[in-house]
């Protein structure tokens, strides 16, 4: 899977590195407030972080999508995670 960029980003697979920046992003109150109950359980460890990118890792291989790193080309930094996700069962009900 190769990167890709747009002027401002790059996005890319996500990889162990990426584990704190996920880390800090799922445990900050104010990316939760947004998801509407959505989130999913807030990580209690770098390690629960680096668990979830493994899962996300799995699914580059099947079903073949995921989600991916994405980090400001400028200075690399750690911005998010952006993609898609198979969902095989009901949503929302």
């Amino acid at each position: 899977m190769l990167p890709f960029t747009t002027d401002r980003l790059l996005l890319r697979p996500l990889d162990a590195s990426d584990a704190p920046g996920m880390f800090a992003l799922d445990t900050a109150p104010a990316v939760h407030r947004y998801l509407g109950g959505i989130g999913g359980p807030r990580p209690a460890s770098l390690a629960d972080s680096a668990a979830v990118i493994g899962f996300i890792q799995a699914q580059y291989v099947a079903p073949g999508i995921g989600r991916w790193a994405v980090e400001l080309r400028a200075t690399g930094e750690f911005m998010g995670w952006a993609g898609l996700k198979l969902v095989a069962g009901p949503v929302n009900g």
